[in-house]
């Protein structure tokens, strides 16, 4: 699992990734990537029914529904959507599975970031988006994610204490995979219905408490609308978990240099301790 994490991390921020250690390894494509840590995620399967109660295993996260939640997380990024359908749907939505931490060893982001106050904090209720995207005001998940009445505006959600856990992924999350992967699969109906179950849901219905407890989806029964009303509640529902750089290009939003630009970056350079060592580092993007 955690490989396979940190094989889909990294190729979310640079364009292509050593798979192999070693002087002057060579960087393997992202496809190449992506098809390794899908490899290393389905030779589990054969033992994933008796993960439960094994010596040396993290006792919060729940194995089975964690590696059928990075298979669908890791098949959408590829553009295999059926898989993507199919590995979110076996992923038991009420059963949580999370990183867990102490005060020994704590919350790395409301360590090193949120709990400090004068480090990161989010900038206001748009949760980073676009105001035609924003959240509106009914919003049940704004008051999950941004601690309520404050101003200036104060993170809550997983990251506003040292001990709190950080989910390895969100039920909503899996939702929202299958929702876009009928879309793009051009059956928009069912897109809608997977949507609206995000749209509808409340925080009694979710695990973690997360629910937007808005009305159903009433945009324009069209493609392009619909994927934009799935990523802008991507964005919402899965805030701060890292996936958001991805989304942005795979939803094709504004790109560095472009009007209205939403990232100010496409990929990542890569970092000079790897250059200095690794004379097959590839050159830096241009953005």
């Amino acid at each position: 699992i955690f490989k396979a994490m940190a094989l889909t991390t990294l190729v979310q921020y640079f364009q292509s990734v050593p798979l192999k250690t070693g002087k002057n390894a060579a960087f393997d494509s992202r496809t190449d990537v992506l098809n390794e840590a899908i490899k290393i995620l389905k030779a589990t399967e054969p033992i994933l029914d008796k993960t439960t109660g094994a010596p040396g295993l993290v006792s919060t996260i729940n194995y089975k529904n964690t590696v059928y939640a990075l298979l669908a997380r890791t098949y959408l990024m590829i553009g295999d959507y059926d898989n993507a359908i199919a590995y979110a749907g076996k992923v038991d939505l009420a059963t949580k599975s999370v990183f867990a931490f102490d005060q020994i060893s704590p919350n790395p982001i409301a360590y090193i970031s949120i709990t400090t106050n004068n480090v990161f904090q989010p900038v206001d209720l748009t949760l980073g988006l676009p105001a035609a995207l924003a959240p509106a005001n009914t919003d049940g998940r704004l008051n999950f994610y941004i601690k309520p009445g404050s101003n200036p505006t104060l993170a809550t959600g997983f990251f506003d204490s040292n001990i709190k856990p950080i989910p390895a992924y969100l039920p909503g999350e899996m939702t929202l995979i299958v929702a876009e992967s009928y879309a793009r699969k051009d059956n928009l109906p069912q897109a809608v219905i997977e949507l609206n179950k995000v749209l509808t849901k409340t925080a009694a219905t979710d695990a973690y408490g997360i629910g937007a407890n808005l009305a159903p989806y009433t945009g324009a029964l069209t493609k392009p609308a619909i994927l934009t009303e799935i990523y802008r509640n991507r964005c919402i529902e899965m805030y701060m978990s890292s996936l958001k750089f991805e989304d942005s290009r795979r939803f094709d939003r504004p790109a560095a240099g472009t009007a209205g630009a939403e990232r100010n970056r496409n990929w990542y350079p890569y970092p000079d301790s790897e250059r200095n060592n690794n004379n097959n580092t590839p050159a830096d993007p241009k953005i």
